[in-house]
């Protein structure tokens, strides 16, 4: 066996050094998209909602029926308007007067938004795009100084 190994190491280092060495040929890995959990999405749309509630967003929506999108276009804090109006019992507890202990209004933005933003997350033209935007920002945020308030 010592002779085997022996031989087969020997046999190893005269082999000629500019051989390529075999290929190996591994399975590829689908790359997964980058993308946040929708709680992470909603916390950071919460922060924008008391930052700038009056950021117009727009949204491509279709209509219950129809086949051609449009856009809708409606402030932050519309659009959390809009998802406080679709729980029913919320609003029909409003309208009624009564005041459940459970039923609060919801503090979530619209669903539409949040898969809005994970399509543009995983698109990698949409983010690199939002990168030189925000590049452009910084850079003029840079360049003029904060006014006294």
């Amino acid at each position: 066996m010592i002779a085997l190994i022996a031989a087969l190491s020997g046999q190893a280092a005269t082999e000629d050094p500019n051989a390529v060495a075999p290929l190996t040929i591994r399975p590829a890995v689908k790359e997964q998209p980058f993308t946040l959990p929708d709680g992470e999405i909603i916390s950071q749309l919460n922060a924008l909602r008391k930052a700038q509630p009056d950021l117009v967003i727009c949204l491509e929506k279709r209509d219950l029926g129809s086949l051609i999108p449009r856009n809708v276009c409606a402030s932050l804090s519309q659009w959390y308007e809009i998802e406080t109006a679709r729980d029913t019992q919320y609003v029909v507890g409003l309208i009624k007067g009564e005041k459940a202990i459970d039923s609060s209004p919801p503090h979530g933005p619209p669903h539409e938004l949040i898969q809005f933003i994970k399509s543009r997350l995983k698109d990698p033209k949409a983010r690199a795009l939002a990168a030189q935007r925000a590049a452009q920002r910084v850079a003029l945020s840079r360049e003029t100084p904060p006014q006294p308030k």
